[in-house]
């Protein structure tokens, strides 16, 4: 994951702080840590903005004013300070040095914070890896490519639920993309089949089953390496997560109006929009 969070805040002055993405090197400190005027993990972002435990700039963390830069780690701040009880991020830390009332705290100001929490589609490592060096032994000629094997605890991990060994003789299909490296090379409905050892005519390799596009199938379209990643519905809940249509998955503590979900081009050009609301209680929010 790429653990990074990130800040919003309107009413900071300066431009370099209106974003800010924090990007954790070292473990998150267990609660039992936090002995000194920051009581937990959030309050040392929200009031107390403290050097222990564990937060120091290059050390434990490094900050970035774009999310790209903090993927990518390049044009990281240089400047921080903290220790100052009752104020919280950043303090006056800035790119280059110190800047100077951009903290906030709990009880004033207009921020919001984010929590990426997985990892994103889009990186490098997400989804479910597979192999692709396989033929069918019950199909006529070199079908390398057709197929791709997957290890079916991981598919369950990632994709979803898979149905018990020879309960779906013809398949079960899926929404998905597939990645190769960062780019989306394709897009659609994949077949797949829960065999484990009762079909050994096939030769399936251990611990691997198989699947295909479910239309247009063919030689070569999958490579050992390529990943599969779900097409998510999108949704949000509890307090609050979010999932994307891409299944990226966030987390968000703060309180405004959000929009949901908005598509200029629904049923017809009618157009959809739907906007939702945050409430802080603490030291999280809801959605009222």
């Amino acid at each position: 994951p790429s653990r990074v969070i990130y800040r919003y805040c309107s009413d900071c002055s300066a431009s370099t702080h209106k974003d800010i993405y924090y990007k954790r090197i070292t473990s998150v400190p267990a609660q039992s840590a936090f002995t000194g005027h920051a009581t937990d993990f959030v309050n040392l972002f929200t009031d107390n903005w403290m050097t222990t435990p564990s937060n120091v700039l290059n050390t434990d963390f490094k900050l970035y004013s774009t999310y790209d830069d903090a993927i990518n780690d390049v044009n990281g701040w240089t400047y921080c300070n903290y220790d100052d009880p009752t104020v919280g991020f950043p303090r006056d830390c800035g790119p280059n040095g110190k800047i100077d009332y951009q903290w906030i705290k709990s009880t004033a100001g207009t921020w919001v914070f984010e929590v990426e929490n997985t990892v994103r589609a889009s990186e490098l490592g997400g989804g479910v890896a597979i192999t692709a060096g396989w033929d069918n032994q019950l199909v006529g000629g070199d079908d390398t490519g057709k197929y791709f094997l997957f290890n079916p605890a991981e598919w369950a991990s990632v994709i979803g639920s898979v149905p018990a060994i020879g309960a779906e003789p013809g398949g079960v299909t899926y929404e998905v993309n597939q990645l190769r490296g960062s780019a989306v090379v394709w897009q659609g409905t994949v077949r797949i089949w829960i065999n484990g050892d009762t079909r050994p005519e096939i030769g399936l390799p251990a611990g691997f089953e198989h699947g295909r596009r479910d239309s247009g199938s063919a030689k070569g379209q999958w490579l050992t390496g390529d990943r599969i990643v779900p097409i998510g519905g999108g949704g949000t809940g509890g307090d609050p997560h979010f999932t994307t249509w891409n299944n990226d998955h966030f987390e968000y503590h703060g309180q405004c109006d959000l929009a949901l979900v908005k598509d200029a081009e629904f049923a017809e050009g009618l157009g959809l929009d739907i906007h939702i609301r945050t409430k802080v209680v603490r030291y999280w929010s809801y959605i009222k």
